[in-house]
């Protein structure tokens, strides 16, 4: 019983750190930077986990290019 525990706050911790990156990337796939920006917000969301994704959205916000 223990071990379905673990393995049920694994999945949320891995659910809470991979989530946010993957939005944070496909938005910035869709955003119209110039590849060294793209660069630099891809290097941070994959190097800084949760701060680097959130700090994208938060600086992003809704501005995208459609």
């Amino acid at each position: 019983m223990e071990n379905s525990y673990r393995l049920l706050f694994i999945i949320a911790i891995l659910l809470i750190w991979i989530t946010p990156m993957l939005i944070a990337l496909l938005r910035l796939s869709k955003r119209g930077l110039d590849e060294t920006a793209k660069a630099v917000w891809v290097l941070a969301v994959l190097i800084l986990p949760i701060i680097g994704p959130l700090a994208f959205l938060l600086m992003s916000g809704g501005n995208q290019k459609k």
